[in-house]
């Protein structure tokens, strides 16, 4: 089933998103301690985040996509993972070909 509108996909991109963290952590050697330093949580929050014990803000989730976005050893990864850009896009309205 096609999501229909943009809170669907906003929650396609942060279930996506969230699931790859530790993964992207662990890609650049980061802890939770200083990812959550970097985008302003406390490592408790971040911790519950990965573990799904508490729900991502939407301004949290853009920080944290925003910090590996802006790292080369991550924004591919990001670009590569399935469904992941595509719903963000359409969070967004984008169209990459206007």
């Amino acid at each position: 089933m096609q999501p229909n509108n943009k809170e669907e996909y906003k929650k396609i991109a942060v279930d996506i998103f969230v699931d790859e963290l530790p993964s992207l952590r662990a890609k650049i050697g980061i802890s939770q301690d200083q990812l959550a330093e970097y985008v302003g949580l406390s490592r408790q929050t971040l911790s519950a985040i990965e573990t799904r014990k508490r729900p991502i803000s939407w301004q949290t989730f853009l920080s944290i996509v925003l910090y590996f976005t802006l790292n080369t050893k991550t924004n591919t990864t990001l670009k590569l993972l399935p469904g992941f850009i595509e719903a963000l896009q359409k969070c967004f309205d984008y169209n990459e070909s206007e």
